[in-house]
Formats: C-alpha cells, sequence, structure tokens
C-alpha cells in the first residue's frame, strides 16, 4: 500500500471509531434512560440490541460513561450486592432532554426513509411489467456486487482481527 492509502485507511479508521463512539454514546443514553442500570449490563444490552453484532468493550463504554456523567447527563452510586460493589448509572433531567431529543431526530430520520420508500413505490405501480423486469435483473447483479464486496470486508476484518489477537 501506498503512504496516501495508509493515510485514508488511518483516517477512515478513526472516523468509524467516532462514528461507533457516538453511537456507543446514544445507546447508552437511551438504555439507561429505562432504568438504572450497571455498565457490564449496558454491555450486555448493546449487545442484545445490535441482534449479536457488536459487543462493546468496558475500554470503550466507562469512558462514554464517566464522560456522559461529568457532562451531568448520568449520575451514579456504589451498591454492593453479592459481596461485589458496581456502580449504577441513572438518566438526570439533562440526560432525559438529551434523549428526548435523540428520539425526535431518528424519528424525523425514520420517516425521511418511509417517505422515500412511499415515493418509489408510486413511481413503481406505475412502471411496466418489463421496466420492472429490468430493474430487477439490475437489482439482482447490485446484490451479487454487494455480496462480493460483504465478503472482501469480511475477509479483512477478520484478517485484521487475527492480526489484533497475535499481536496482544
Amino acid at each position: 500500500m501506498s503512504k496516501t492509502t495508509d493515510d485514508l485507511e488511518k483516517e477512515l479508521e478513526g472516523m468509524l471509531r467516532s462514528s461507533l463512539r457516538g453511537f456507543l454514546k446514544i445507546l447508552t443514553l437511551m438504555i439507561i434512560a429505562r432504568r438504572p442500570i450497571y455498565g457490564y449490563k449496558i454491555i450486555e444490552e448493546v449487545e442484545r440490541r445490535t441482534l449479536g453484532l457488536w459487543k462493546p468493550s468496558p475500554g470503550a463504554l466507562y469512558p462514554i460513561l464517566k464522560e456522559l456523567e461529568r457532562k451531568n447527563y448520568l449520575k451514579s452510586h456504589r451498591s454492593h450486592e453479592g459481596g461485589r460493589e458496581r456502580v449504577y448509572y441513572m438518566i438526570t433531567e439533562k440526560g432525559l432532554n438529551l434523549v428526548k431529543l435523540i428520539d425526535e431526530k431518528l424519528d424525523r430520520f425514520r420517516d425521511m426513509i418511509l417517505d422515500s420508500v412511499r415515493e418509489k413505490a408510486s413511481l413503481i405501480r406505475g412502471l411496466s411489467t418489463e421496466d420492472l423486469r429490468t430493474i430487477r435483473k439490475r437489482l439482482e447483479t447490485w446484490k451479487e456486487t454487494l455480496c462480493d464486496v460483504i465478503n472482501i470486508v469480511d475477509k479483512e476484518l477478520s484478517r485484521r482481527l487475527v492480526k489484533n489477537v497475535s499481536s496482544t
């Protein structure tokens, strides 16, 4: 790989890390807004909500919890259970207001996607059978291409995972 490609790859990895961190902040707030909960249970809930696709590490979650608490979106208290000390996090009024804003934005985003789908559906209804056949063939080609891309990405992620595990 060239120096430029390496730089671009590092830039992209930074962007993805930043996006995941933002997503984890939002998801953490939404989880805690439902009930007081401790860190490990938040990790389990993120894994459940992402259908097992993502289980953030404690090293990713706990700095976010500290940041959200420092910004007064959360508060915490310590509790002893079964010989273990747990730190429970609960939402503050400021945090609840942020969660309401997140919900509003996500609702608008969902509505925008649904409107787009409805618009496309109405266009499809006016197409001829031949037009629909052509579209179907193109979609099948795109699907094959997308599957190829997913396989390449999956192999690359597996390679990186093996590389990271072997370097630790």
